[in-house]
C-alpha cells in the first residue's frame, strides 16, 4: 500500500479522503477513484456510520454492517477502483449517546465500534482518543488510550484474519498550527509503541496545519511553515502527515499545500453542501419553490448548523439549511421531496457534480514528486 501510494505521490496526486455524506457521494468516490485509477480514502465517522449494537449513522441509516456490504457491491460495479475504506474519528466520546458516560465505558463503546469495522472490510482505522469528555483529559492519558485502541485492534484483526492499517491523531482542530515539540513527543510514542509490539506504525498521523471550516467557507489561516515543519517531522519517522478539514478550498490554497509538501487531506461537509445546492437549484428550476423552503425548514430544524456557524445573528436561512442539508437527506420527509422532484435526475446530478469536485482535489498539479519523500 505504502509503494502504491509513493506512486501517487510522485506522479503529482496527493491522497485524498472523502466523506460518505450520502449515497451519491458514495458512487461518485468509486466511480472517480476506477475511472482516473487513483487511491481515494473514504472516511466515515461515528456518526456517519455506527454499527448496529451501537445505533446507527446518520448517512442513509447504515448500520457499519450495512455500509460494509454496500461498499462490497460498489466495488464489484467498480472492479478497477482503489477506495480506501476508513474509519475517521473511531476513539472514545466520539460517537452519538456517549455524554455522561464514563472514561471506561467510552473506550468499550469505541472498541467495539471498531471491531465492527475491521469485520465490515474497514482498511484504516482512525484512532482519535482527543474527546474530552469527562474534563480530566491529559496529553499522557491521550497517549495511554491510543496505545490500548491500536493494540487491541490489531489483536482483534488478527483474530479474526483481517489487515488493518492506522491513522493516528489526537489534537483537536482549532484553526492553527499544531506545535511541532507535541506533535514528535505524540507521534514518536505511537511510533515506539507499535514496533516494540509488531504492530504495523501508522499510516498518516493528523497534524493541525490551520485548516478550520465554518459555514461554508474554509476560515482557517494556513502557515506554510510550520505545515512544512509537521511533514518533515512525519517523514522522519515513516509516516504521511495528513490534513484535516480541508473543505472549500482554492488553487491557490491547493498550491499552497504542494509547497509545504503535505501528502494527505481530508474533506467532508462540502460535499453534502454541494448536494444540497444540486437539490435547491433543481427545484428552483422546475418551479418548486415549495420543496425549496420544505427543505431548508426540515434542515434548520435539526438544529445541526449550530455547530459550523460563526455567530447565528448573521447565519441566514438559506445558510443554515445548506450548512445542515446533509444531515437531513435519509428522513423520510426528504426523501419524499426527491422522489417529489425526480430522483433518478437528481442522483445523477448530484453524482456528476461531487465527482467533479473530488476531481479538484485529487487531480495532478505538475509535481514532479522530488522531496516529497
Amino acid at each position: 500500500m505504502i509503494d502504491e501510494i509513493l506512486t501517487q505521490l510522485e506522479g503529482g496526486r496527493r491522497i485524498v479522503g472523502v466523506g460518505p455524506m450520502s449515497e451519491n457521494s458514495v458512487e461518485a468516490i468509486y466511480r472517480y477513484s476506477q475511472d482516473e485509477n487513483c487511491i481515494i480514502e473514504l472516511i466515515a465517522s461515528r456518526r456517519q456510520i455506527e454499527c448496529k449494537a451501537l445505533g446507527r449513522g446518520y448517512v442513509n441509516n447504515w448500520t457499519t454492517e450495512q455500509f460494509g456490504e454496500h461498499l462490497a457491491g460498489m466495488k464489484k460495479k467498480y472492479p478497477k477502483s482503489r477506495v480506501l475504506v476508513c474509519r475517521d474519528h473511531g476513539g472514545p466520546w466520539q460517537g452519538y449517546s456517549e455524554e455522561g458516560a464514563d472514561f471506561a465505558a467510552a473506550m468499550a463503546r469505541a472498541k467495539q465500534s471498531y471491531e465492527a469495522d475491521i469485520l465490515s472490510g474497514f482498511d484504516i482505522l482512525h484512532i482519535d482518543p482527543s474527546v474530552d469528555g469527562d474534563g480530566k483529559l491529559t496529553l499522557p492519558r491521550t497517549l495511554d488510550a491510543a496505545r490500548e485502541l491500536i493494540l487491541h485492534c490489531n489483536e482483534f484483526a488478527k483474530k479474526h484474519g483481517k489487515k488493518i492499517q492506522f491513522e493516528f491523531g489526537t489534537e483537536e482542530n482549532v484553526g492553527h498550527a499544531t506545535s511541532s515539540e507535541v506533535f514528535e513527543e505524540s507521534l514518536s510514542a505511537v511510533v515506539k509503541f507499535c514496533e516494540a509490539k509488531g504492530i504495523p506504525k501508522p499510516l498518516f498521523v493528523v497534524g493541525q496545519t490551520g485548516s478550520l471550516v465554518k459555514e461554508m467557507r474554509q476560515v482557517g489561516g494556513f502557515d506554510g511553515k510550520p505545515a512544512a515543519e509537521l511533514a518533515e517531522c512525519a517523514r522522519k519517522y515513516g509516516v504521511f502527515l495528513k490534513e484535516h478539514n480541508d473543505d472549500y478550498l482554492s488553487e491557490y490554497q491547493m498550491l499552497l499545500r504542494d509547497g509545504a509538501k503535505i501528502p494527505a487531506i481530508n474533506v467532508a461537509p462540502e460535499f453534502g453542501v454541494i448536494e444540497s445546492r444540486v437539490f435547491v437549484d433543481m427545484c428552483m428550476g422546475k418551479g418548486r419553490n415549495d420543496l425549496v423552503q420544505r427543505f431548508i425548514a426540515l434542515s434548520i430544524k435539526s438544529g445541526k448548523w449550530k455547530k459550523w456557524v460563526i455567530d447565528e445573528k448573521y447565519a441566514p436561512e438559506y445558510d443554515r439549511g445548506m450548512i445542515a442539508g446533509h444531515y437531513v437527506f435519509a428522513t423520510p420527509e426528504f426523501l419524499e421531496m426527491r422522489k417529489e422532484i425526480g430522483a433518478t435526475e437528481f442522483d445523477s446530478r448530484a453524482q456528476q457534480e461531487i465527482y467533479t469536485r473530488i476531481g479538484f482535489y485529487c487531480r495532478a498539479r505538475g509535481n514532479d514528486g522530488k522531496g516529497i519523500f
